[in-house]
C-alpha cells in the first residue's frame, strides 16, 4: 500500500506542479500508512516527511471544537448557555449583548455574524490579544441575523468560542488546547505558536509566479486567529486527532451531528467545528479542510468504516478537485462529496417559486447580488453574470462544472457548481439566499432586521 500511495502522490505532484505532499491514513488505533513526497520549499529543497509541520487553517476549528466539547462533557461549560454569562460586558454592533448566542451557535456558524476573512490586522501575539481583538471585532461586525436563524461561516464566531474557553478555565487559549488535546493525544508537533512551529521542519506556502512557483513569506499570525485558523500540525498528529474521534464518539458525538445547512446542491451539513459529507445510505463522513494562498489541508473521518485520512500539501485550493479525485481513488471513497441531495433537513427547504427569489441581496464586503429570471435564474454581481438552472426545491445551480474562483463565483468546497439556495419563511417570502454557501440578505429585509435587533420600531 505504501508504494501505491507514493506513486500516486508523485504523479499528482508532477501533473499539477506541487512542491510536496504528505498523506497519512489512520484507524481508531492511531496512524497507519504515512507517506511523504517532494519538498517543503522550492527555495530550500528540504525533503517533505510525515513530521513536516503545516499551518492547517480551518482544521483549527475542528481542534477548537474538540477542546470545547470535551470541556462540556466534563461539565466545565454548557454548550447551550448564552455566552454573555461567561464574558461580562460583551456587546454586538447593535449595542446589545449576544442576544442569546451560545457556544453551539458559534461552533456551527449560526451566530448571525457576517462571514469574515483571515486578515493581517490585529496580529498581537500577546496571550491577552485574543480577548482584546475578539471583543473589538464583535462590537463592530455587522449583524446578519439573530442567533440560530441562518448559517454564515464565521472565523470571529469560533474565536469568540475560544475566548469563552479561555475565560472559563483561566488559562491562555493555546494552553487549554495543549492540555486538553495535544498532550493527551501525543500531538507533540502541534502548536498555535508560529515561533514554536519554526523550530520544526516547516512547509512553506507556494503561489504561481511569472517564472514558476514562488514562496509566500507573508504570515497572518495574530492571537485573534488562534481558535479559528492559526494552528500548526503534522499529518501524523492530525491522524492521532482523527483516531481519537473514532474512539471517543460518546464524548464527542455532538460534534458529528448536523447543525447547519449551507444550502448547496449536495447534502453537505455542518456540525460543531466540522463538515459532514453528503449522506450515503444514511452514513456521513466527518472532518474539515483548511486552506489559504499556497497551502491546503484536509482531514476525513469515516466512523462507519472505522478509518480516515489526512492530506497536506503546499499549493492552494485551485487544485481542490484534483486532490479529491486522488483521495477517493486511493482510499475507496474517503472524502466523497458527490452524493445527491440539497434538500434541507432544518425546516428551511420549502418549495420556492423563482419570482419569490427576485430582488437585490447584500452582504457587507461584497458587491450586491441581483437575482432575476424565470425558468433559469440570472445572477449579477459587480457586472459579472451567471445563469443557474433548477436543481431541487429552492436550489439552483450552474449547468456546467465550475473551477475555483474568487467569491462570489468560486464554488463551495463541497461542490463543483455555482449554487444558489433560497431560504423561505412559511409565508413564502425569501429573506436570505446562500450563494456558494455565503449568505446574502434581501435588501429591504435587512432594514427590518436592523430594527428588530436594536429594539427599534
Amino acid at each position: 500500500m505504501t508504494e501505491v500511495v507514493r506513486r500516486a502522490l508523485r504523479r499528482f505532484r508532477r501533473q499539477h506542479d506541487v512542491p510536496g505532499v504528505v498523506v497519512c491514513t489512520f484507524t481508531a488505533a492511531g496512524p497507519d500508512v504515512a507517506v511523504a513526497d517532494g519538498v517543503t520549499s522550492v527555495e530550500t529543497q528540504h525533503a517533505m516527511t510525515p513530521e513536516t509541520v503545516f499551518r492547517i487553517y480551518s482544521i483549527t476549528k475542528f481542534v477548537t471544537a474538540t477542546m470545547i466539547v470535551s470541556l462540556a462533557a466534563d461539565g466545565v461549560l454548557d454548550l447551550d448557555a448564552p455566552v454573555d454569562g461567561y464574558l461580562g460586558g460583551l456587546r454586538r454592533r447593535t449595542g446589545t449583548g449576544s442576544d442569546g448566542t451560545t457556544l453551539r451557535h458559534l461552533l456551527s456558524h449560526r451566530a448571525g455574524l457576517l462571514p469574515d476573512a483571515v486578515l493581517h490586522d490585529g496580529l498581537s501575539r500577546d496571550p491577552g490579544g485574543l480577548a482584546v481583538a475578539v471583543r473589538h471585532d464583535y462590537a463592530r461586525t455587522p449583524v446578519l441575523a439573530r442567533a440560530g436563524e441562518f448559517y454564515g461561516f464565521s472565523n470571529l464566531g469560533v474565536s469568540l468560542a475560544g475566548l469563552v474557553a479561555q475565560e472559563v478555565t483561566g488559562l491562555p487559549f493555546a494552553d487549554v488546547v495543549r492540555q486538553r488535546v495535544f498532550e493527551p493525544l501525543g500531538m507533540g508537533h502541534s502548536t498555535h505558536d508560529p515561533a514554536v512551529a519554526m523550530t520544526y521542519p516547516l512547509a512553506q506556502h507556494h503561489l504561481p509566479g511569472e517564472t514558476g512557483l514562488r514562496v509566500d513569506h507573508g504570515a497572518k499570525a495574530g492571537a485573534k486567529h488562534e481558535p479559528s485558523s492559526l494552528c500548526y500540525s503534522t499529518a501524523l498528529d492530525l491522524a492521532r486527532l482523527g483516531a481519537h474521534h473514532l474512539r471517543a464518539r460518546t464524548e464527542l458525538g455532538q460534534m458529528h451531528l448536523p447543525h447547519a445547512d449551507p444550502r448547496l446542491d449536495v447534502d453537505l451539513r455542518y456540525g460543531l467545528g466540522c463538515t459532514l459529507s453528503p449522506a450515503v445510505q444514511g452514513i456521513r463522513q466527518i472532518g474539515h479542510e483548511g486552506s489559504s494562498g499556497g497551502m491546503w489541508a484536509k482531514l476525513v473521518i469515516d466512523p462507519a468504516a472505522g478509518r480516515g485520512v489526512v492530506w497536506l500539501d503546499n499549493r492552494g485550493e485551485e487544485l481542490r478537485e484534483q486532490r479529491y479525485r486522488t483521495i477517493r481513488e486511493l482510499f475507496d471513497g474517503l472524502g466523497r462529496t458527490d452524493a445527491a441531495g440539497g434538500v434541507s433537513g432544518f425546516g428551511l427547504g420549502l418549495a420556492v417559486e423563482p419570482e419569490a427569489v427576485h430582488g437585490e441581496y447584500v452582504r457587507t464586503g461584497a458587491p450586491p447580488l441581483t437575482v432575476a429570471g424565470r425558468a433559469e435564474l440570472e445572477l449579477t454581481a459587480d457586472r459579472d453574470r451567471a445563469v443557474l438552472i433548477p436543481h431541487q426545491r429552492a436550489v439552483w445551480r450552474s449547468a456546467d462544472r465550475h473551477g475555483p474562483g474568487a467569491p462570489p463565483w468560486g464554488p463551495h468546497a463541497g461542490t463543483d457548481r455555482i449554487v444558489l439556495g433560497a431560504t423561505a419563511w412559511r409565508d413564502g417570502s425569501v429573506p436570505v439566499v446562500h450563494l456558494n454557501g455565503l449568505p446574502y440578505v434581501r435588501q429591504e429585509w435587512r432594514k427590518r432586521l436592523r430594527s428588530r435587533t436594536t429594539g427599534a420600531g
